[in-house]
């Protein structure tokens, strides 16, 4: 398991931020909210590409919303989905790549944010972005994601632990590849859980990101190779 732990100064630390965008991020612009498909009610499956948007506070009592396809761009421009303390918040599974999550509030769901199989054919980009969230409440864990290879960005992202016994991950990453998590607050309730996990990845880069109040490790790495924690 290779490890490295840097301390820089504010110009270095910029810096290196910019490289682990050009190495490890294939910038991807999400498509214009006018012409977008407003989401009005949950559970909301999406099947098709294109610009989905939220323009109200919405509630499930099962899934969030379904992401089954590629090349999706959600805007909740603030808005928030709040579940009933089961199922998935968002959930993006076996989709080629090119997905994007942004400005959204997700509360009460078993899992917040759920990554499964983000994929492209070999030598593209699986282009997954999840940027400006707030997952608060979660029964389990706030963000997982797994097997997603190359581009994955978690930027200005904030989780907050759930108060059930049965919540145990803020954020867990599971056999990722040149994954980036930037600018990120994860806060635990010191009953069980841990703030970061990272599990059987590869190029797993952590920078400026806060983690406390959690009963176990703040950031816990096994099996990894080349993961880089900035501070």
């Amino acid at each position: 398991m290779n490890v490295k732990i840097l301390r820089l100064d504010r110009v270095f630390s910029t810096i290196i931020i910019a490289l682990l965008i050009l190495i490890n991020f294939q910038m991807i612009v999400p498509g214009e909210a006018g012409n977008s498909t407003v989401i009005t009610s949950l559970p909301y499956t999406i099947t098709s590409p294109g610009v989905y948007v939220l323009e109200s506070d919405l509630t499930s009592t099962g899934d969030g919303i379904i992401v089954l396809s590629a090349n999706v761009t959600i805007l909740g421009k603030g808005y928030s989905i709040t579940g009933s303390g089961n199922s998935n918040g968002i959930n993006v599974s076996s989709v080629r790549g090119n997905v994007i999550i942004k400005d959204i509030i997700i509360r009460n769901f078993n899992t917040g944010i759920y990554i499964y199989d983000v994929y492209t054919d070999a030598y593209e980009f699986s282009g997954l972005v999840l940027e400006n969230i707030i997952v608060e409440n979660s029964t389990y864990q706030g963000i997982y994601v797994k097997s997603v290879y190359y581009n994955g960005l978690l930027k200005n992202v904030k989780v907050i632990g759930g108060t059930s016994p049965t919540y145990t991950y803020g954020i867990y990453i599971d056999q990722a590849e040149g994954f980036t998590i930037l600018h990120t607050t994860v806060i635990g309730q010191n009953i069980g859980d841990y703030g970061i996990y990272i599990d059987n990845s590869y190029g797993v880069y952590i920078y400026d990101t806060h983690v406390e109040r959690t009963h176990y490790e703040s950031i816990y790495i096994e099996d990894n190779e080349y993961t880089t924690i900035v501070l």
